[in-house]
């Protein structure tokens, strides 16, 4: 967990044995954790220049660990300036890229995903969500995938998910049993007759839209969408549906025999 501050394992696992320890030798540190001496020495080295640490020039080699609540929130200040300072970059590298993808007049609006990142950009686009998720489910799918994990994480985080089906898409293989099981972790789902596009909308700032094809054809180009007017008009589509469309019953009907999931007028 450590990690996440910038620690190495070896630091990590050093650091935490001399905070249940407190000052130890350094050379039972490392006979308790099977470290070699370079290693150790390497692992204390980086703890004492972090501030974690410090070293004694006694006889043999003591090690003194700093207290977590002042060291450890010092180092995760700083760990937060640091990444508050590459998202300024990557604002610029974001800048940079929208540049290269397209002609200056689309770059602020939409770009062509590349087939080869699709499933990467379609978890990534769900992933950033802190809020909603707006969502048009109709075959044949973009990403080739069971479960969606990311909704089911992102649900369990407490992510709102809001989803509209196409009534075709309740025919497919499997499609009742992932629908119950992102009802059951929280999605808010309803039925349409026909969707005009595939649709996936993170808090409102960006979109992932592509035609829809008959049968069971691939999917037309995928496009990301930036915010924006274009953006506006989607998300106005999705809320004209989402009114529109059915409530739907994620449960069973209770008649014997009956293998469907049932829609209410409700």
């Amino acid at each position: 967990m450590l990690e996440a501050l910038g620690l190495s394992t070896a630091e990590s696992q050093v650091y935490q044995l001399l905070v249940g320890r407190g000052r130890s030798r350094v050379d039972r540190v490392g006979q308790l954790l099977g470290l070699s001496g370079d290693d150790l020495d390497e692992a204390l080295r980086g703890l004492a220049n972090k501030g974690l640490v410090t070293i004694t020039d006694d006889r043999p080699t003591h090690v003194i660990p700093a207290p977590p609540d002042i060291a450890g929130e010092t180092l995760l200040l700083l760990r937060m300036n640091e990444l508050q300072s590459v998202r300024g970059v990557l604002r610029q590298l974001t800048k940079e890229y929208r540049t290269t993808a397209g002609p200056a007049s689309l770059e602020e609006i939409a770009e062509i995903v590349p087939e080869e990142t699709l499933a990467q950009r379609y978890e990534q686009i769900q992933r950033r969500a802190r809020q909603e998720v707006l969502r048009f489910d109709t075959a044949p799918y973009l990403v080739d995938e069971d479960v969606n994990a990311a909704e089911l994480e992102q649900l369990t985080a407490g992510i709102r998910y809001r989803t509209v089906y196409d009534r075709a898409a309740l025919e497919e293989d499997g499609t009742q049993g992932e629908m119950r099981l992102y009802a059951d972790a929280g999605e808010q789902a309803r039925v349409l007759g026909r969707l005009p596009v595939k649709l996936v909308i993170a808090d409102r700032s960006v979109a992932l839209v592509a035609l829809r094809t008959d049968g069971r054809r691939p999917p037309g180009a995928v496009v990301q969408i930036h915010q924006g007017p274009l953006l506006d008009a989607l998300i106005a589509l999705f809320e004209l549906a989402w009114t529109s469309a059915l409530p739907l019953d994620p449960r069973l009907a209770e008649t014997p025999g009956r293998n469907e999931l049932s829609v209410s007028a409700a």
